[in-house]
């Protein structure tokens, strides 16, 4: 009985020892069960854990990749900068490093055109690197050569968009490069939808050719969703979904007139917007 305990003792002493060390990781792929001591943007002082009488040992950030501390923190260390990480509340985003993300967007989807190209101009603010500033633009393009909801006359609309708003990036409990964001933005939509085609004219009971052509102009409130994806340091990726509700809409034509051409937004639909974005982050 003795014996056991006294075994149980050995074997709880020598886990908590083996739990109360630095770990050191080089980018060389070797570990080091060290004691840290300093840590600096220019260097990296430390004892071996074996020998905490010994000599202090030096070396430099960039031939590291990471320590791992006795209380469960992490320090990683990417381009010269450390990143501190908490295991229970990592908040370490790839996007606290780099500040700015500008992208452009070849597919961008909206309800007033299902093609379109777009472009992104993003800024994280706060030490934490979980809220950002961003302003998407583009413009959409319908045709009922891609189909739609009126292809017996000729319909075509061009619609220029804006997204100002602010995304608020999950914090994640892993090390993966993908992290999803949530955000609200004011979207502000601008241009005209055409048709042509022959119209019947009670007055005369006839068919005539003609071409009519509504101005939009929308404003609303969208909440946005977006999987972001960090491959690399520089390297960002996106895929992006929104829904809104549009509190202003102006049209040019009246809604009452005979032939009157309708828009999307006609019958009170939301504003829908979707898309991928490829980008550069500095």
């Amino acid at each position: 009985m003795n014996k056991q305990i006294i075994l149980t003792l050995i074997f709880a002493s020598f886990s908590a020892f083996a739990h109360a060390q630095d770990v050191l990781y080089k980018k060389n792929g070797t570990t080091e069960n060290v004691k840290i001591l300093e840590v600096s943007e220019t260097k990296i002082t430390y004892k071996k854990w074996d020998n905490t009488d010994g000599p202090n040992f030096i070396i430099h950030p960039d031939e590291v990749k990471k320590i791992m501390y006795e209380n469960g923190t992490e320090d990683n260390f990417r381009n010269g900068k450390t990143v501190t990480i908490n295991k229970n509340t990592n908040t370490d985003l790839p996007v606290n490093e780099r500040k700015n993300i500008i992208a452009i967007s070849p597919f961008f989807m909206t309800n007033t055109g299902p093609i379109g190209i777009g472009a992104s101009y993003e800024r994280i603010v706060g030490s934490k690197g979980i809220i950002g500033l961003i302003l998407p633009a583009g413009v959409s393009f319908y045709s009922n050569y891609f189909g739609g909801f009126n292809a017996s006359n000729d319909r075509k609309s061009t619609v220029f968009y804006a997204f100002p708003g602010a995304k608020f990036y999950i914090p994640k409990q892993d090390n993966s490069k993908g992290i999803f964001s949530i955000g609200l933005s004011v979207p502000i939509a601008a241009g005209s939808v055409q048709e042509s085609g022959w119209f019947f004219d009670p007055n005369t009971q006839t068919q005539t050719y003609d071409t009519r052509t509504n101005q939009l102009f929308t404003m609303g409130i969208m909440l946005m969703n977006s999987i972001n994806i960090f491959p690399t340091d520089h390297l960002y990726l996106s895929i992006d979904f929104g829904i809104g509700y549009p509190y202003f809409v102006s049209e040019s034509l009246d809604r009452k007139a005979i032939n009157y051409v309708a828009t999307p937004f006609t019958n009170g639909a939301p504003l829908v917007n979707g898309g991928v974005k490829i980008g550069y982050r500095f």
